[in-house]
């Protein structure tokens, strides 16, 4: 039989390093994954879009929101405006829009000057699914 010397090593020094790091890594990515939500998510998001326009005539200070519809436009079930001035006031607090596209509805009560509108149309799917699809200032 071969006598075996004090010195000798299962794994050198530089393959044991090299599994280590790679180890590291593969753990790395792993713990990554489930933090950052690489993992896959059940949620998809809707695409509708709306648009908000501020306009002002003869001291009359208007906004018109415009649903123009998108790929999942036959999704839609219902459409919500919500506006408010910079101050709070309430412009509307939840007015009906048509799901038909190049529907619009027209706002003219407490409406503030050009910039001072929030306006945000919140859409309704037929999954039950809601959805933001504008949040702006006007």
């Amino acid at each position: 039989m071969r006598k075996w010397r004090k010195d000798e090593k299962a794994v050198s020094p530089v393959i044991a390093t090299i599994l280590m790091v790679a180890i590291t890594i593969v753990l790395a990515a792993v713990i990554a994954s489930f933090v950052y939500g690489y993992t896959g998510s059940l949620e998809t998001t809707k695409d509708v879009t709306a648009t908000a326009s501020f306009i002002a005539k003869g001291g009359t200070k208007t906004i018109i929101v415009t649903y123009h519809g998108g790929p999942d436009q036959d999704d839609v079930s219902s459409l919500t405006v919500y506006a408010t001035t910079a101050g709070g006031t309430a412009i509307t607090s939840g007015t009906s829009l048509s799901t038909t596209v190049g529907s619009s509805v027209t706002l003219t009560s407490n409406v503030a000057n050009k910039g001072q509108n929030h306006v945000v149309v919140k859409a309704t799917f037929n999954d039950g699914t809601e959805q933001v699809i504008l949040d702006t200032w006007v």
